[in-house]
């Protein structure tokens, strides 16, 4: 759907890769590794998504994640 396509489009690259490790059920230590990066970076990214698509902190991230995923 456009809508959703529209919510991703949202994000940078850096958020479109955390989200994609995110949706495939990884860790935030592991996507760390995988980034070369803090995982205080990736909680980072993951609050920004969150700003971005005004999730509130009760809402399933990784659920949301999926269902925004072109």
């Amino acid at each position: 759907p456009r809508l959703n396509k529209g919510k991703w489009s949202l994000l940078n690259a850096s958020e479109q890769e955390v989200a994609i490790y995110l949706a495939e059920g990884l860790s935030a230590s592991t996507i760390a590794d995988r980034m070369s990066c803090t995982t205080r970076y990736i909680y980072n990214i993951r609050s920004s998504i969150r700003k971005k698509w005004e999730l509130d902190a009760d809402v399933d991230l990784v659920h949301s994640i999926r269902s925004y995923q072109p």
